[in-house]
């Protein structure tokens, strides 16, 4: 099934380990036309692994590397080399540094979403995404022990409509006056509203009811599966059966929790 499919535009492999034999074919045989990958939580990740997505995966608007555990090598080159197509990135628990933003910043200015929840970037990533990203920045994740000063800065960006920092109580509460100070400088933004989702099949539908824009049902099998699920899917139409192959709006997931129906 993998080699019937070459014109994918998104895909999930969330949760897999690389050393699987499908996981470069399936990136590598839809390089031109992927736009949205998600990589969240897969394992074995190598420094060759990153090289093979970014840069073969020159269309990517999308792309999701929460809990990776990439190593520094990895990460630099991510920064330094992803697409400038990239409107929507998650970073979330990798030890992004504030050289690595930076860099990335630099060439990637469309960014609209960014997430750098538990990273390791400070202030100076603040000013950087203030100086860079002001024009498109609409939703934007930081570590909780930023300086609370530094968020208000922020303030500076008027596209920005959605900030998640200190989402959780504890040990990071927010202050009754910090949360008067952030009322009065961001009148009209939305604070820890829900989650930072990016290139996730399931965050705008209950996967019971379909994945990412496509609405469909989870088909139940009798027989148990091994380890992650290892099957795909086409879709051309919603609703409507097609050959995998049909056109170039096929989506094939992998990783998911139970195969679909359409």
């Amino acid at each position: 099934m993998i080699n019937s499919c070459h014109y994918l535009q998104k895909l999930s492999l969330a949760g897999l380990h690389a050393s699987k034999p499908y996981f470069e074919p399936s990136i590598l045989l839809n390089n031109q036309s992927l736009i949205v990958l998600d990589l969240n939580g897969c394992k074995g990740l190598s420094i060759d692994s990153i090289k093979t997505v970014v840069s073969n995966c020159l269309e990517l608007t999308e792309v999701n590397f929460d809990n990776t555990k990439l190593d520094t090598e990895s990460i630099g080159f991510l920064c330094t080399n992803l697409t400038c197509k990239i409107e929507k990135l998650s970073l979330f628990r990798l030890k992004v540094t504030d050289e690595d933003v930076k860099v990335l910043v630099q060439n990637c200015k469309k960014i609209s979403e960014l997430d750098l929840g538990s990273t390791a970037v400070t202030e100076i990533t603040v000013t950087t995404i203030i100086e860079a990203l002001s024009s498109n920045l609409v939703k934007l994740r930081l570590p909780n022990y930023i300086e609370f000063t530094s968020i208000l800065g922020l303030s500076s960006i008027p596209s920005l409509r959605y900030l998640w920092f200190r989402q959780h109580e504890v040990p990071h509460k927010l202050s009754d006056n910090e949360k008067g100070a952030l009322r009065s400088n961001f009148p009209n933004m939305k604070i820890n509203d829900g989650f930072l989702e990016i290139a996730k099949p399931d965050q705008s539908k209950n996967p019971m009811h379909g994945f990412w824009e496509l609405d469909c049902k989870q088909a139940i099998f009798s027989y148990p599966f091994i380890g992650c699920l290892e099957l795909g899917f086409s879709v051309a139409h919603q609703n409507s059966r097609q050959n995998i192959e049909s056109d170039h709006t096929t989506v094939y997931i992998l990783g998911v929790p139970m195969p679909y129906l359409l």
